[in-house]
């Protein structure tokens, strides 16, 4: 009788728990867009999982540089990483741990008239590997597993860009061969803004150009033209985008040639007298037109949107890694998004309807944010109820802790646990930006992982421990490439106001 009224008991309580957790997740908000797949140790090679189209063939956009997404590697290695705070004028972080792994990120913030500066970046990365494959050795530290260096100059009307990648590595590890990657580009980017009485434009020009060498070396240069006219009139508003991509490429010999050209036409009407809760819109793409609207809805702290949202992408298809093919793609969604700011808790649930190639699946994303003075957490929770989708559910819990010590406000200690848990469709992961768009029925595979970062905070100077990829067989995804074991090191943040 005992057993029964526990079991009966503990039914009530998972009962109780799901319904407040639903009822939470509508009323409190904090929107996620993207899931990182990891495939190594130190996030060199980290796809994102686009949750509002299913694919990871995003153009990046980056310090006033472009990467095109039609190419299929990870963008992670193109982030250089920053400083928390957004008030620095130069900073040095610096990475020292296991697998004799080195890595440095620089910045300076030059301010050089009141309407004008100049941002340098710069990074390098050392790391032989667990199995010293991938680096320098042990006694030779002069070379680079990875270099990049950005150079932005801001001005209120004018920004350029400037950056430099380098990289020579095997990540991710292959379980069945050695693939060493060597990337070398260049990337130039340039904005213009400027306005006459009624209409306001902005004019972007991007070059991404470079070669790629894994299977084969491709040798390849992207153009992408943004042109935007935003128009206001006492009754209603318009505005207009051009959206035009040139992709020209020569795979080993110069008689392989891929062209492509990714262009569309975006049309959104804002009536003034909605108080511009209300767009309707149209994109033009191949002489065809795909309706698109807006509206939103507000009350105090609370927001409910419903919006629908068209994507085109691009993507080299190398399947047979013999022929090389550009394929494309479109995905329309309609979004239905709620979210409330209440006091310290934000939360934004959102229900994606996606159509793409016939096929129509249902996605649930919720974020939540509860921040205090000295702690906050955030839960981000995904689902996807399609069987041919490559994340079915994913859910990450980060906790952070930073309380100034006893004898004095001016030191505090910090501590983070971030916590990672898939569930996912195995499937060889080679071809990674076509395991979105694939329908075949295979099996689902879990795993999970969780970060600890602990130290101690003395105003503008952070150190800490950090111990990453903990996991109970080491974190794998897919079968193909070798699970990522744990690692530990230590990190300097130092940023200087001066």
């Amino acid at each position: 009788m005992y057993s029964c009224l526990k079991i009966e008991l503990n039914r009530l309580l998972n009962k109780r728990f799901f319904i407040f957790f639903f009822l939470f997740s509508i009323i409190f908000t904090n929107n996620f867009n993207y899931i990182p797949i990891y495939t190594d140790q130190i996030g060199h090679s980290v796809y994102y999982y686009n949750i509002n189209d299913r694919s990871i063939t995003d153009d990046l956009f980056y310090n006033n540089i472009f990467i095109d997404g039609i190419k299929k590697y990870s963008r992670s290695s193109y982030f250089i990483k920053n400083p928390d705070q957004s008030d620095w004028k130069n900073y040095f972080i610096y990475r020292q741990g296991d697998y004799i792994y080195r890595e440095l990120n620089i910045g300076s913030n030059y301010v050089l008239t009141d309407s004008l500066n100049i941002k340098v970046h710069g990074q390098s990365k050392s790391f032989p590997g667990e199995f010293a494959l991938l680096g320098p050795s042990e006694n030779n530290f002069k070379d680079n597993v990875l270099q990049n260096y950005i150079i932005n100059l801001n001005s209120n009307k004018l920004d350029l860009g400037f950056m430099y990648h380098i990289e020579n590595i095997g990540l991710p590890l292959n379980n069945y061969e050695y693939l060493n990657k060597k990337y070398e580009t260049i990337h130039f980017g340039l904005k213009h803004k400027s306005s006459f009485k009624k209409l306001k434009y902005n004019f972007s020009y991007f070059v991404d150009t470079g070669s790629l060498d894994i299977y084969k070396e491709i040798n390849y240069l992207s153009e992408l033209i943004i042109l935007n006219f935003f128009i206001e009139n006492n009754f209603l508003d318009f505005n207009v985008k051009s959206f035009n991509k040139n992709f020209i490429s020569s795979i080993d010999t110069s008689t392989n040639i891929l062209k492509n050209n990714l262009n569309y036409l975006k049309f959104d009407f804002i009536p003034n007298y909605f108080d511009k809760n209300l767009i309707l819109g149209f994109d033009i793409k191949d002489k065809e037109l795909y309706f698109t609207f807006y509206l939103i809805y507000k009350y105090e702290n609370l927001r409910l949107k419903l919006y629908k949202d068209n994507f085109y992408k691009d993507f080299i298809n190398d399947a047979n890694l013999d022929s090389y093919f550009i394929d494309s793609f479109k995905s329309e969604n309609i979004i239905f998004e709620t979210s409330l700011n209440f006091q310290k808790i934000i939360n934004n649930l959102k229900v994606i309807r996606n159509i793409e190639k016939n096929n129509t699946n249902l996605s649930f994303i919720n974020s939540t944010k509860i921040d205090f003075s000295y702690c906050n957490l955030n839960v981000k929770y995904y689902h996807n109820q399609a069987d041919y989708n490559y994340i079915k559910n994913y859910i990450n819990y980060n906790f952070h802790f930073s309380p100034n010590l006893f004898w004095s406000d001016r030191y505090k200690f910090s501590f983070d646990v971030n916590y990672n848990d898939y569930k996912v469709n195995d499937r060889n992961p080679v071809n990674l930006d076509n395991i979105f768009h694939s329908f075949s029925n295979i099996e689902n595979k879990s795993d999970n992982f969780y970060n600890l970062k602990f130290g101690l905070i003395v105003e503008k100077f952070k150190f800490t421990y950090n111990i990453n990829f903990i996991s109970n067989e080491g974190f794998n995804l897919s079968n193909t490439f070798l699970p990522i074991n744990k690692i530990a090191f230590f990190q300097v943040d130092w940023i200087f106001n001066d």
